[in-house]
């Protein structure tokens, strides 16, 4: 890793978490030949169900504490203080992680025979469902010492925590395939390295923070954690609604192209996660200092070119991955991933800019605002998808994207309107806008592209311009930092260029 320790600290840091989620999606990725190959069609979808169960229920279960700690321990006002409320948060965790271990065996019955098996599969997985709310259960606690781990700049720690669980887990799960234990094998494969992960992670925090359990705190974390539930729960629904709406109302291929584009859409937030690891943790603390809100301001225009740029990346190689993945039938899958980049562009715009709304005593207002969006983005779908499949069959999911568009620029609006008022972050709006407009104008030529011709060179030449576009203007309107060194460096070898030249500035 020697290279990775030339960087910038800040880089650093933000190479070494995309060095995990990089191990973490690269053994998903690598068993999914091992699955298709050891388990029947049947077997497949009962997983891809406890997996969707597991989903769900991980927002529930992890109370929003991860984000309770960023808020609370990144406020403190010395570092006593920090480690006193990181150890109250972690021995919440774990009494939390207590009572749902308990109550979930309890529901386990219950809840295997209320979910959606596919036909052809053995309908009785209640032990299946044990096993994962177990690893749930254990996650849910895990969350809280990798937070801490985030909050102190211990990447390699985080990296050698969710990089090793990973590998050990991937391992494990190949071993119980081949020796013949199916999905209970994969199942018990991921609890064995859940529960090794929290004790491991659960013992390193506890040398810094100790474990506390102040019950007079409940109500002050509570206030603030609650909300978060409804939140994550809200947001999952205006991610996932549109999947049902757009199954109801188009052909089983339109469908198939739709959720094959969205997993590629996908990797717009997977890019951007190394920055989000390495800032959110952080941002509370910052705010608080001398000039905090300039410097919150400057990372989060960073953050903003870093999504749009992700989104060009993303819109211009996917469709040479598809077309290299996938039979020709699911080619045409390519058009709807530039929109679908886009949307998580919106998303990601919201998250970054929430600060002040996340800065008060509790999350209620964003709350709401999560409420309204997710309706609106139901509705909308309701409305619009199978309207466009009547007037244009095949092109329902259009409509889908549209409802999102929609639902999340007002989230966007809500959400950054509530922030700057709680705490008025200075950001250089216009050039953020100029530089949206560049991303768009790139996204929507690398979609007509796809509309005209399904080529992949063609979106390849248009994404990559967008991307130097981009890049230019924001080097050049200072949205996008440049090292000392670096312009030092220009400065000496270009002299006849003037100071006020955007990389001298």
């Amino acid at each position: 890793m020697w290279p990775i320790r030339t960087l910038p600290r800040a880089l650093q840091q933000a190479a070494y978490y995309g060095l995990a989620i990089v191990l973490a999606k690269g053994a998903s990725f690598a068993m999914v030949p091992v699955f298709t190959n050891f388990l029947s069609p049947a077997e497949f979808a009962v997983l891809d169900v406890i997996q969707t169960l597991a989903d769900l229920l991980s927002v529930l279960m992890g109370l929003g504490l991860a984000d309770t700690l960023f808020r609370f321990a990144g406020g403190a006002e010395n570092d006593a203080e920090r480690r006193k409320i990181a150890g109250s948060i972690l021995g919440f965790a774990l009494l939390t992680g207590v009572v749902f271990l308990i109550a979930g065996q309890m529901a386990a019955p219950l809840i295997a025979s209320a979910l959606p098996w596919p036909s052809g599969a053995d309908d009785n997985y209640v032990w299946e469902v044990r096993i994962i709310l177990i690893s749930l259960s254990c996650s849910a606690v895990i969350m809280v010492p990798f937070g801490w781990l985030r909050m102190q700049d211990r990447a390699v720690e985080y990296l050698c925590g969710a990089g090793g669980r990973a590998l050990f887990q991937a391992g494990l799960a190949a071993i119980a395939l081949f020796v013949g234990f199916g999905v209970f094998g994969v199942l018990v494969a991921g609890m064995i390295a859940c529960v090794a992960l929290a004790l491991f992670v659960i013992f390193r925090q506890a040398r810094d923070t100790g474990i506390s359990l102040n019950l007079g705190l409940l109500s002050r974390y509570g206030g603030y954690a609650a909300p978060l539930i409804g939140i994550g729960l809200l947001a999952f629904l205006t991610r996932s609604a549109d999947r049902w709406i757009v199954a109801g109302n188009v052909d089983a291929v339109s469908l198939a192209h739709y959720a094959l584009a969205a997993k590629f859409g996908l990797m717009t937030a997977v890019l951007l996660q190394p920055y989000e690891m390495w800032w959110f943790p952080r941002r509370f603390a910052v705010l608080k200092r001398e000039n905090g809100d300039a410097l919150c301001a400057r990372r989060g225009e960073l953050g903003l070119v870093a999504a749009l740029m992700a989104a060009l990346l993303v819109a211009a190689l996917s469709p040479f991955a598809i077309a290299m993945l996938t039979p020709a039938a699911y080619h045409v899958a390519a058009v709807y991933v530039p929109a679908l980049a886009a949307l998580a562009v919106l998303h990601a715009a919201s998250t970054i800019v929430n600060l002040g709304a996340y800065a008060g005593k509790n999350t209620y207002r964003p709350l709401l605002a999560e409420g309204a969006t997710a309706t609106i983005a139901v509705i909308l779908a309701i409305l619009l998808v199978p309207a466009i499949e009547r007037q244009a069959p095949g092109m329902g999911a259009w409509g889908a994207i549209a409802a999102g568009g929609a639902a999340l620029t007002f989230r966007l609006v809500v959400i950054g309107y509530l922030a700057q008022r709680h705490a008025a972050i200075p950001y250089r709006m216009v050039r953020l806008l100029v530089a949206a407009t560049v991303g768009a104008i790139g996204l929507a030529g690398v979609t007509y592209s796809q509309w005209k011709t399904v080529a992949p060179w063609d979106a390849l030449a248009l994404g990559t311009a967008g991307l130097a576009c981009l890049g230019i203007y924001a080097l050049s309107a200072g949205l996008v930092p440049v090292p000392d060194r670096f312009r030092r460096y220009i400065a000496g070898v270009f002299p006849f260029f003037s100071s006020q030249a955007f990389f001298l500035r």
